[in-house]
Parts: C-alpha cells; sequence; structure tokens
C-alpha cells in the first residue's frame, strides 16, 4: 500500500523534533536567498551551496523551498521561517508576521493580453498561475465571470501567449517577462515582500527566539 504526505501535513521531525535549539528556515535558492545572506552574516554563508543544514551552539538554520517553510513553521518544524509573504497567503496557514525585510518587493496580480483587459465583462475566462489558492479566492468573488483555473509550476506566460488561457496570477516585478511575451498588468490582488514568520505560539516557547528575530530585523 502507497501512501502520500505532502508538505503541509508533515509531522515527523526527525531528528529535529524535541529541539531546544531555535530553528530557522530560510529559502535554499533564489534571489531572496541572496537578500537573506545580508540578514544572517556569515552564518547562511557557510550554510549556503549544497549543505541543507548548519548547526550552531544556539541556532540551527534548515533550507528549504520558499512555498515550503510556511508549512514547516505551522506544523512547528520550524520556529522562523523568512519567506515571502505571498507564499503565505497561498498556503493559507496562520502565522506571526515580525519583521518586512523589503527584499524581492513585488506584487501578484492579474496579467494577460490588451484585449484581455475587460475580462470583467466576459462570462467565462481561463487563468494560468502557480498561485492557485490565491487566483481561486480572487475569482471565486461575486460578480466575477466563471473561471477554470490551470495550475502550472512556472512560466505561465507561455499559455497566455499562446493562447491557452485567457490571463495569468503571477509576481510581477520588473515587467520585462510580460512585456517580452506581450501581456500587460492589469490588476493587482496583493503586495508581497521577503519577511520574517514565526510558527503558533513562539512567545510561550522556552527557547531564544526573541534574540534571534533581533538579530534578523537588526
Amino acid at each position: 500500500m502507497l501512501r502520500t504526505t505532502g508538505v503541509a501535513n508533515l509531522t515527523r521531525f526527525g531528528d529535529l523534533a524535541g529541539e531546544s535549539r531555535v530553528i530557522l528556515g530560510v529559502p535554499n535558492t533564489g534571489r531572496l536567498l541572496e537578500e537573506v545572506a545580508t540578514l544572517t552574516g556569515s552564518l547562511l554563508g557557510e550554510a549556503g551551496g549544497r549543505s541543507l543544514r548548519f548547526d550552531t551552539e544556539d541556532l540551527i538554520v534548515i533550507c528549504a523551498r520558499s512555498n515550503d517553510l510556511p508549512y514547516l513553521a505551522a506544523n512547528g518544524l520550524a520556529d522562523l521561517v523568512i519567506t515571502g509573504f505571498d507564499y503565505v497567503v497561498e498556503a493559507g496557514v496562520d502565522l506571526v508576521e515580525l519583521h518586512d525585510t523589503g527584499y524581492q518587493r513585488c506584487s501578484v496580480g492579474i496579467l494577460g493580453a490588451e484585449e484581455c483587459r475587460d475580462w470583467r465583462t466576459r462570462e467565462r475566462i481561463t487563468v494560468a498561475t502557480q498561485y492557485p489558492a490565491i487566483a481561486a479566492r480572487y475569482f471565486d468573488q461575486p460578480g466575477l465571470p466563471s473561471c477554470e483555473l490551470l495550475v502550472v509550476s512556472g512560466a505561465a506566460e507561455l499559455y497566455a501567449r499562446t493562447g491557452i488561457v485567457d490571463l495569468i496570477v503571477d509576481a510581477h516585478m520588473t515587467g520585462m517577462t510580460a512585456k517580452a511575451n506581450g501581456l500587460s498588468y492589469l490588476e493587482t490582488i496583493l503586495e508581497t515582500s521577503g519577511r520574517v514568520f514565526a510558527r503558533p505560539g513562539w512567545t510561550e516557547s522556552p527557547k531564544n527566539i526573541q534574540e534571534v528575530c533581533r538579530m534578523l530585523t537588526r
């Protein structure tokens, strides 16, 4: 018998279970990781590269995918995580936001060809996105067209450019990729950036979480 468990439902913490040191989760790759390194100094530098865990006397740094980090904090594996606000909203988990780093500030919004600017007047639309929860909540609002979501893992612009979908919901920073594919930024759904989040109940923990938080926000 095969049983599949997603990170969202993770309850096995391995040798991190019962750990007395603060556990900090950071992105394992991407531009946010590079900027997070300025918060943690040499610690993340040593933990970077191919290493996904680094231990000090008072702290454990674990490196995971940005969209998995909200679940690791919500499930209690990590005490603190640094990840995008958009990933926390997409995960639908209850975390405590402690600090906005301002890194990778951008918008998650609706993009499409100019002829799709009237999408609100249509009876039915198709949308590609790697943010299915955010998109579903947005397009499920009363008065909006019936919507079919195509869930992709990236390069959502392709599906709009080839006419497979009408619109995409995606992160929008410089707009260069959208412009190169003939898409315009139509509407904003939310503003996001890299932020420091704590797990639920963090203030009741005997761990020195507050001190690590001060290190990250000074």
